[in-house]
């Protein structure tokens, strides 16, 4: 299979939805484009260093990525030396605890033991929260602001760093695994590749499909009543021009239980240019507009099912609202943190 398809959507939001929806059900390859280089930012990889060592306690590639900010007054040599006694242990935590005694004086064995005292605090909030409380609490606990901005030239800088934090905190809400596949995906490997328009720009590729073509979303409503809709057709412009052989643009007739229509955009194309067809997806999608867990549902011990990880049982709510968090044991025996939205009520 040879590497030549592209999928651009309007914007972030919409690639989840093919890969959770679509991709993922088809077992089709895929890869998000620039995922790869956001998961290599550095306030990415710290945040997912500390992730990553409190699942595996051993990993002392993510000790040492996530240490220069978490231990105040502990330099490389340090450090060091706690990995060192790691490979005599296997465990860093029991590596520190040795340290301490060895030298229970003095900043940097106070600083130790604060450290340990943290990663057990940080460690029951992990499992007990959601990835955007945890993340917030551990911003907070290491003062991770105020180091970033060690680190930057200007606020603008600042936020845009903050605001790809919380770009990571929305992925991991939806599932932590699949954050972690997607940083391992072969960038070289055959797939489709989903990008937004804004990343598409400057590149073609043989096939493309631009997808989302309907009034509201492609032009986006905000931008129709903020007169930017000359920006929205030179978005368009951009995106049916990556395709050097072939082209599929597409719409829904109907979307949450909603009529659409399609984008005028279309209809500026003229119908000599265009061979039409539709493709009715029947039952495919027939749970899709039915995701969300009724509110007379007894939320714990409620049985479920999600799309790809089979039926389970409801064992926490852990954040009330429009879109619950809900902790969920699988017959698999994982437990995980899924949103209500991709959850169905067994038996529906």
């Amino acid at each position: 299979m040879e590497n030549i398809i592209r999928l651009i959507v309007k914007s972030v939001i919409n690639p989840k939805i093919f890969r959770i929806v679509i991709l993922r059900k088809e077992k089709i390859p895929y890869r998000i484009y620039g995922s790869i280089r956001f998961y290599n930012r550095r306030e990415i990889k710290d945040i997912l260093a500390l992730i990553r060592f409190l699942i595996n306690k051993q990993d002392i590639l993510s000790f040492q990525r996530f240490a220069g900010f978490a231990i105040e007054g502990v330099g490389k040599a340090t450090v060091d030396k706690i990995i060192a006694e790691t490979r005599k242990t296997g465990d860093i935590l029991t590596a520190i605890g040795n340290f301490v005694q060895s030298s229970s004086k003095g900043k940097i064995a106070l600083a130790l033991k604060s450290f340990l005292s943290l990663i057990e605090r940080l460690d029951t909030a992990f499992k007990e929260n959601t990835p955007d409380d945890f993340i917030s609490l551990a911003m907070d606990i290491f003062a991770y602001k105020d180091y970033l901005k060690k680190d930057v030239k200007d606020e603008k800088e600042l936020d845009e760093r903050l605001k790809n934090i919380e770009e990571l905190k929305i992925a991991l809400m939806e599932n932590q695994k699949e954050v972690i596949e997607d940083i391992d995906k072969n960038e070289d490997s055959d797939a489709v590749t989903l990008m937004t328009v804004h990343s598409a720009k400057g590149l073609e590729f043989p096939v493309v499909f631009v997808t989302a073509l309907e009034d509201d979303i492609f032009p986006h409503i905000l931008s129709k009543q903020e007169g930017n809709l000359e920006e929205e057709r030179r978005l368009f412009y951009v995106a049916i021009t990556r395709a050097k052989e072939r082209l599929f643009l597409s719409y829904a007739l109907t979307r949450n239980n909603k009529n659409q229509y399609v984008s005028p955009f279309i209809d500026d194309i003229p119908d000599e240019y265009l061979e039409k067809g539709s493709y009715d997806f029947g039952k495919w999608f027939e749970n899709v507009n039915n995701l969300h867990l009724s509110e007379n549902v007894s939320k714990k011990n409620g049985r479920v099912f999600h799309k790809f990880f089979g039926a389970g049982k409801i064992i926490d709510t852990l954040r009330e609202g429009e879109d619950p968090l809900y902790l969920v044991k699988f017959e698999t025996g994982e437990t995980k943190r899924i949103l209500g939205s991709y959850l169905e009520l067994e038996g529906k």
